[in-house]
């Protein structure tokens, strides 16, 4: 730890401006754009070591780093964007334009322009990431704690109303001590965004789809309101059946669903209760998991299964550093953060996923978006700093849950994860169900991955 320690700690320190002209007047646009692209990649460097091994590494030490690195950004964020005010209203390029739009938002939480504020927006954002990952659900009545991917496995296969609930509740018992330093974090982001020109944080976020706050609202809602009757369709569907299997006193009829009876955690997707919502039980079941357990197919197989999907369509494969550096499961030694994420580290050609596989179709189509992250990374990679991401946060999600489309049962069985796949209608109907179910109901909009990478994530989920 003290070498890997040494490493990182020493950019924190540098100066990082050897490239700042003397007379910054004389500075065009364009040379300030190149600039800040070259002090960009430094940092993003930096970053991405320190943001990697605080999620893989969950230590007191590795928080240190996080934090530092965080720091080290937000103050060259702040001082580059106010920096890029001079610019304003001169003629530039169409692409140094474009560039000065990207600056501004290149940050996920913007710290205030002190420094003091800003070591506590870095120490709280860090903070917060760590309990996620580390935290554990103890029951008062004795059992062994639970972290959250054994609290998952429960709602994925537990068709007991109090056990789901116990394991819905209990997930929940370490998000009160993180209530006051989220609340300190909004303060301070929402700061931070104010400074930059924005009424808040939420502002700034829905200002990064190429068109204002107000137009976006306008146009989720307009997307919104035209699936609106197929999800009004689906959720009675669900509750009838559910009501059915626990009880009219469990599920009314008349109103909400409980959360804690859909499969997952967040009622993000609900295929993990399938079986009780299959319109024709035992049609042409596409039971994936069966066949990953029967074959007892390791993580790194089911990641290969994806990368060859990418492969056939034309792409190359991915590199050897992929396998030797991504996390796949999860160290029995230490803590980690085991929320799927997809990394582009040195540019994007350091491609990593950060994992922590199960036996499941629902891992397995997560590590087909995952991948559909890392093949879009490595397709930008040529592109500057402030060009190395996708059009918009929605974009960068929308392929792999484009590419997940594209797992059909005759896919399924064609590279023998399935044994058959039957064409009749009631299969049909089963099959569209069940792609209905595995979308994501309660995440329309996510969060855009900024710099430095860290897991953005965590913050949404709290």
């Amino acid at each position: 730890m003290n070498k890997l320690a040494a490493v990182l700690l020493l950019p924190v320190f540098a100066c990082g401006c050897q490239d700042q002209p003397n007379n910054a007047s004389e500075e065009t646009a364009d040379q300030f754009v190149e600039r800040i692209n070259r002090e960009l990649e430094e940092l993003n460097t930096e970053g991405d070591a320190a943001g990697w091994v605080r999620a893989t590494y969950i230590t007191h030490d590795t928080a240190i780093l996080a934090s530092l690195a965080r720091q080290r950004y937000s103050a060259w964020h702040s001082k580059t964007v106010a920096d890029s005010l001079r610019f304003a209203g001169q003629s530039m390029s169409p692409s140094s334009a474009r560039a000065m739009e990207q600056l501004k938002l290149g940050i996920s939480a913007p710290a205030p322009n002190d420094p003091e504020k800003r070591k506590e927006l870095a120490e709280i954002t860090t903070e917060l990431a760590g309990m996620y990952g580390a935290g554990k659900y103890c029951p008062e009545d004795g059992r062994d704690c639970m972290d959250l991917g054994q609290l998952e496995d429960i709602m994925a296969r537990s068709r007991d109303y109090a056990e789901n609930l116990d394991a819905w509740i209990g997930w929940r018992t370490i998000s009160p001590p993180m209530r006051d330093k989220y609340r300190r974090f909004a303060e301070l982001a929402n700061e931070g965004a104010n400074e930059l020109g924005y009424a808040d944080l939420g502002e700034m976020w829905r200002a990064e789809y190429d068109m204002s706050p107000v137009e976006f609202e306008a146009e989720a809602l307009r997307l919104y309101n035209q699936v609106k009757p197929l999800y009004d369709e689906l959720h009675c569907y669900a509750r009838d059946a559910l009501a059915k299997h626990y009880g009219e006193d469990k599920v009314p009829l008349d109103g909400p669903i409980p959360a804690h009876l859909l499969g997952n955690m967040w009622a993000q997707t609900w295929d993990n209760i399938y079986d009780l919502l299959e319109p024709y039980p035992s049609v042409a079941d596409v039971d994936v998991d069966k066949t990953l357990k029967q074959e007892n197919y390791t993580p790194q197989q089911m990641v290969k299964s994806a990368e060859q999907f990418y492969v056939s369509l034309g792409f190359e494969p991915l590199p050897e550093t992929f396998w030797e550096r991504s996390m796949f499961s999860k160290p029995a030694d230490r803590e980690v953060i085991c929320h799927a994420s997809a990394w582009g580290l040195d540019g994007g050609n350091d491609l990593r996923i950060k994992m922590c596989i199960k036996q499941t179709y629902e891992e397995l189509r997560v590590i087909y978006h995952e991948l559909g992250h890392n093949f879009y990374q490595r397709a930008y990679r040529d592109q500057p700093p402030l060009f190395q991401g996708g059009a918009h946060g929605g974009f960068h999600e929308a392929i792999g849950d484009t590419v997940t489309l594209s797992m059909t049962p005759d896919y399924l069985h064609e590279v023998g994860l399935v044994e058959d796949a039957e064409d009749s209608y009631e299969a049909i109907i089963n099959r569209q169900m069940q792609r209905d179910f595995a979308n994501e109901w309660a995440e329309s909009i996510r969060v855009k991955r900024k710099k430095p990478l860290g897991e953005e994530a965590v913050v949404k989920s709290i």
